[in-house]
C-alpha cells in the first residue's frame, strides 16, 4: 500500500472514530445470545445456550464467540470487549476496502481510497461497529479475503481468509468458494480452493456432528416464514434508510452498466447481489444496516474503476453524486434518523434489566429455569447458573419452539422460577404478546406466580418479572 493510500486510510479511520462515538456505549439485545455462548464456553460447558443441556446452533457467528470467550472472564464489561473488537474490525475493513480498491483500479490511483472514505462516512458502518456482533467483522473479511484471493500473490493465503468467512456466517461458504473459482477458472491455480477446503472442511464436520444438523438452528428459526411475508416486515424496517439503499443500489447499476469489464469487478457485484438476497431473508430490525453493508462495501469498490474510467465530465457528475449521497447521510437528517433508532433499540451497559438479571444471578441455585421473550440482556446477566427457555415465535435457542406453534407443555416442561414477561411500554406491561399472555392465563402460572418487579431496558423493552410462589 503506498503513502498516499495509506494517508487516505488513516484519516478513513480518523471519521470512523468520530463518527462511533454516539453509538459506543450501547449494544443490541441479540449481542448477549452469543455472549451467553460465549461465557459457557469460556467456563468449560462447551458451545451451549444452557449449561449441561444439548447443544443448540443458536448462533450465526462462531468466530465471532471464540473472540467473545475470553473477555466474558474479564473484569471488564462484555459490552466493552465486543465493542472493542467490532470497532478494532471496522478499521481494518477501511484497510481491505481501499487495498481491494488499488487491485481494480491500478495501484497508486487515488481512486483505490474512494470506499473506504466513502464507507467510513456512513453512519450506519458505525453503528454496526459498535452493536456488539460480528457486521464489522464480517465486512472486513469479505474485503480482506477478496483482495488476497484477487491480488494473486498470496494465493495460500487468500484462499484461507475466504474459508475464515464460513466460520463467520453461514453464506460466507458462498462467497468464499465464489471468490476462489476465480482464480482456479482464470490461472488454473486451485491453491486458493485446497487451502479454502483445508479450513472449511474441518470445520463443516466438527459443527455437523457436535449439533447433529448440517444447517444452523438460526436459519431454520426464520426460513420457515414466507418470503412474501419476510419482505414486507422487511420493508417496513429498511424504510427508514431508503437514502442509504436506494443510492447503494443506484451504484451497483451504474458499474453494472460502465466501467472496465473485468471477471473481477463483475464477481464483487455478482457477490453484492447475492448477499443482498440473503439480507432480505432474514428480519432487519437492527440498527446500522446489519448485513447490507458487506454488499454495499462490495459496490463501492466495484464503483471505483468505473468512475475512474468515465470521461472527465461524466466522472465530474459522478463523484459529485457520490459526494452528495455520502455527504447527506453523513452529516444530514438520515443520519440523526439512525444514531436515533440505535439510541431507542439498544442496552446500555448497567441498564435495569441488566441490574435486576444480576440480583437473581446472586440467589440463583443450580436447577433454575428462566423463561423470556428475548434471550439476549437478562439471559446473559442471570448467570451461567440459570437455564432459560426463549419464548420468542423464532427462537434461535430451541429447535422445539422454532418457527412452530406455541406449545405451553414444552414451556412448562420444567417450571421455572422466574418468568420475565414483555411490553413496548409501561402501560402494555404486563405484557403485549399473545404467547405471554397465553402463559400467563395458564392455569399452571396463574395464581402461582407473583408480579415482584418491573424494569426499563430501552424506550422500547419494558420488563415484568414474576417469580415462582414457594408454598
Amino acid at each position: 500500500m503506498n503513502r498516499r493510500l495509506l494517508v487516505a486510510c488513516l484519516l478513513a479511520s480518523a471519521v470512523l472514530s468520530v463518527s462511533a462515538v454516539g453509538s459506543w456505549a450501547s449494544v443490541v439485545d441479540d449481542a448477549y445470545v452469543s455472549l451467553r455462548y460465549a461465557r459457557n464456553l469460556a467456563l468449560g460447558n462447551g458451545l451451549v445456550y444452557n449449561a449441561g443441556q444439548p447443544p443448540v446452533e443458536g448462533y450465526t457467528n462462531f468466530l465471532w464467540v471464540l473472540l467473545m470467550a475470553p473477555g466474558t472472564l474479564l473484569p471488564v464489561h462484555p459490552a466493552t470487549w465486543a465493542t472493542g473488537w467490532g470497532f478494532g474490525f471496522g478499521v481494518v475493513g477501511l484497510f481491505a476496502a481501499a487495498g481491494l480498491g488499488s487491485v481494480l483500479c491500478g495501484k497508486g490511483s487515488s481512486w483505490a481510497s474512494v470506499p473506504a472514505l466513502t464507507l467510513a462516512c456512513l453512519p450506519a458502518y458505525a453503528i454496526a461497529a459498535t452493536n456488539g456482533l460480528e457486521t464489522s467483522l464480517y465486512v472486513a473479511g469479505v474485503l480482506g479475503a477478496s483482495w488476497a484471493v484477487l491480488d494473486g500473490r498470496r494465493p495460500w493465503l487468500g484462499g484461507a481468509l475466504a474459508g475464515l468467512l464460513y466460520l463467520v456466517r453461514p453464506e460466507g461458504l458462498l462467497v468464499g468458494g465464489a471468490l476462489v473459482l476465480l482464480p482456479l477458472a482464470r490461472r488454473r491455480d486451485a491453491r486458493p480452493l485446497l487451502a479454502l477446503a483445508l479450513v472449511t472442511l474441518p470445520y463443516f464436520c466438527g459443527r455437523t456432528l457436535y449439533f447433529g444438523t448440517l444447517i444452523p438452528n438460526t436459519y431454520n428459526a426464520q426460513a420457515r416464514e414466507p418470503l412474501l411475508d419476510m419482505l414486507a416486515m422487511n420493508e417496513g424496517y429498511l424504510r427508514r434508510s431508503q437514502v442509504l439503499y436506494g443510492g447503494a443500489a443506484a451504484g451497483w447499476l451504474l458499474a453494472v452498466g460502465l466501467g472496465p469489464r473485468t471477471l473481477e469487478r463483475y464477481l464483487l457485484l455478482a457477490l453484492s447481489a447475492g448477499l443482498t438476497l440473503v439480507a432480505l431473508r432474514v428480519y432487519n430490525w437492527m440498527p446500522g444496516a446489519r448485513l447490507f453493508l458487506a454488499p454495499i462495501a462490495l459496490t463501492l469498490v466495484a464503483l471505483a474503476p468505473t468512475l475512474q474510467a468515465l470521461p472527465r465530465s461524466a466522472r465530474a457528475v459522478g463523484s459529485a453524486a457520490l459526494l452528495g449521497w455520502t455527504g447527506y447521510l453523513s452529516v444530514g437528517s438520515m443520519r440523526t434518523a439512525e444514531t436515533a433508532y440505535d439510541a431507542q433499540n439498544t442496552a446500555l451497559p448497567g441498564n435495569a434489566s441488566e441490574r435486576m438479571a444480576r440480583d437473581l444471578a446472586a440467589i440463583a441455585e443450580p436447577g433454575d429455569w428462566l423463561l423470556a421473550r428475548d434471550a439476549g440482556v437478562v439471559p446473559y446477566f442471570v448467570g451461567p447458573v440459570v437455564s432459560v427457555i426463549d419464548i420468542h415465535p423464532y427462537s434461535l435457542t430451541d429447535p422445539a419452539l422454532t418457527g412452530k406453534p406455541f406449545d405451553l407443555d414444552h414451556v412448562l416442561a420444567v417450571p421455572p422460577r422466574w418468568i420475565v414477561t414483555t411490553g413496548d411500554s409501561r402501560e402494555e406491561l404486563p405484557s403485549r404478546y399473545g404467547t405471554e399472555k397465553q402463559l400467563l392465563a395458564d392455569p399452571r402460572v396463574r395464581g402461582h406466580y407473583t408480579r415482584t418487579r418491573e424494569v426499563k431496558q430501552h424506550h422500547k423493552r419494558f420488563y415484568t418479572l414474576w417469580t415462582r410462589d414457594v408454598r
